[in-house]
């Protein structure tokens, strides 16, 4: 049966590749940027997931809110796998890096970041908090 599991997904401000190809996180944080009243525009933000993959090819990524109704990104990624056509029962060790310029997050609170096979159900990789900027709060106070 096709499914994934994941191994680690963290959100930073850029993943970039080495000569060696291996990869360096930068900025790495256990939330997201703060976030004003009125939205905000992330000007660099980027996921790191690692994932095991059982006889699956593709995977759909979305973050998307709390309610499953705004989706902020959904992409499809075709995993950089190398199996033979006729091997039966595989699993494969992989990593996708999701890196955005100018991310539009309509709001502070708590999104789902979520993948599903080509044939399934979302499923949640991981909760990303956008904590609520203090200074727009304490000037809507004020007013």
């Amino acid at each position: 049966m096709s499914s994934f599991s994941v191994v680690s997904a963290v959100i930073c401000e850029d993943v970039r590749r080495e000569a060696s190809g291996q990869a360096t996180i930068v900025g790495a944080s256990p939330v997201g940027p703060t976030i004003g009243t009125e939205g905000e525009v992330i000007h660099s933000i980027a996921f790191y997931i690692e994932i095991v993959a059982k006889q699956i090819l593709e995977l759909d990524v979305r973050l998307v809110d709390r309610a499953g109704k705004n989706s902020v990104f959904e992409r499809s990624f075709s995993l950089p796998i190398d199996v033979e056509e006729n091997e039966m029962d595989w699993e494969a060790h992989t990593l996708m890096v999701l890196g955005f310029r100018d991310l539009k997050i309509p709001s502070a609170g708590e999104y789902l970041l979520q993948g599903r096979r080509p044939d399934g159900d979302w499923e949640t990789i991981r909760v990303v908090l956008f904590p609520e900027d203090d200074e727009d709060c304490s000037e809507s106070e004020q007013a």
